[in-house]
């Protein structure tokens, strides 16, 4: 599995979403967590020591055993930008300085994502979901279900966007 690293400032996100995310499908969780999901093969339904995207109480994909994902496959939608601003994946790293992990998921894990739009036809309107940028993909999604990892950390400083990775967890 390949995994890069990269360190972003507040400047770089928006060229990082755009080489990066955009057209792809990824979980999104601290790299605090990468451990504990390489350890247990994959990322849990539960997010139980896990948590950051759709870990919510009452979202409307863990209610259903499936694990939240980012699925920004159709950028053109009139309505991806807003929804996008509102869940960002990198809101962890600018807003609370932390680092993540960006977990891929490989194509052939595509057809067994489920559309955000469920929520619309079930009318779950008390459950949280991301119109137009969240998918879920039953779970437990398995590290053999990912293609490659994404560690990005964020620069406090001009040392931090030059500096070295340490070892991953």
């Amino acid at each position: 599995m390949e995994i890069s690293r990269f360190t972003i400032d507040r400047y770089s996100v928006e060229s990082f979403v755009e080489s990066n995310l955009l057209r792809c499908v990824f979980h999104v969780t601290l790299l605090t967590n990468l451990r504990n999901i390489r350890k247990a093969g994959g990322v849990d339904a539960a997010g139980i020591g896990q948590e950051t995207f759709g870990c919510a109480s009452n979202g409307f994909f863990r209610h259903r055993g499936c694990v939240s994902v980012f699925d920004l496959r159709n950028p053109e939608n009139d309505q991806f930008d807003f929804s996008l601003r509102k869940c960002h994946p990198l809101k962890p790293v600018t807003t609370q300085a932390q680092s993540i992990a960006i977990l891929f998921l490989a194509p052939a894990a595509y057809p067994r994502l489920v559309p955000w739009s469920l929520c619309k036809k079930e009318e779950a309107w008390s459950q949280m979901v991301v119109p137009y940028v969240e998918a879920g993909i039953p779970g437990p999604l398995s590290l053999d279900c990912i293609s490659r990892i994404a560690l990005v950390r964020p620069a406090k400083s001009i040392k931090d966007l030059l500096e070295n990775w340490p070892t991953i967890p």
